[in-house]
């Protein structure tokens, strides 16, 4: 389906689609196919810096003992809840929830902005280890994202809605069915709002 067949936009231009080898391992065929979305940090200016929101596109999976069939063209894309809950590699208890689903859908689940894969994440990478060990307060880790060239206010609920239309768009998917858990359920409100004629189904979990 389409989520298969995206497109490279003009070198340089956001948003843009950049393939790369999912970081762990996978049998053959491979389950999974991943990438990054190049964004900008901030849509208020949108010629500032760009950030990296990753994703990995999970194949259909028919039922043990049965023929495959082709792929429908709304996939479903996950939301995971936090903000910070990593999905990727697949989550057991996510995949075997959805398997009625998958039988004919793609599973589109994203790392959303700061956290896991994507970047920049909002960490402070470094910090000393140990019980023992003294710990930057938020105050200065806050301080030292800033100096890094991160902009804090732009991991938000709306930047990150605005992510999910900028991939559907990307993947040259006419609409999806988008799917949240707890704090993953505000994204896809806002998602259902923001961009309706891309969005087939929204499912909110609180």
């Amino acid at each position: 389906p389409g989520a298969a067949l995206a497109e490279a936009p003009a070198e340089g231009a956001v948003p843009r689609i950049e393939w790369r080898a999912c970081p762990w391992p996978q049998a053959e065929p491979p389950e999974a196919r991943c990438g990054d979305l190049v964004v900008p940090q901030s849509r208020s200016a949108p010629d500032g810096p760009e950030i990296r929101v990753f994703f990995a596109i999970y194949r259909a999976s028919a039922a043990a003992g049965t023929a495959a069939e082709a792929p429908l063209s709304d996939p479903i894309v996950i939301v995971p809840g936090g903000p910070g809950a990593l999905f990727n590699p697949p989550v057991a208890y996510v995949m075997n929830g959805l398997a009625e689903l998958r039988r004919r859908r793609e599973i589109i689940v994203i790392d959303q902005r700061g956290v896991g894969r994507s970047t920049p994440r909002l960490a402070c990478d470094g910090e000393p280890r140990g019980e023992a060990a003294p710990r930057r307060s938020g105050r200065d880790c806050l301080a030292l994202l800033k100096q890094r060239g991160v902009d804090p206010a732009a991991f938000n609920t709306e930047e990150t809605a605005r992510d999910l239309a900028d991939l559907r768009r990307a993947l040259k998917l006419a609409a999806w069915n988008a799917m949240g858990a707890s704090y993953g359920s505000r994204v896809v409100l806002r998602l259902a709002q923001i961009d309706p004629e891309g969005t087939r189904a929204a499912v909110s979990m609180a």
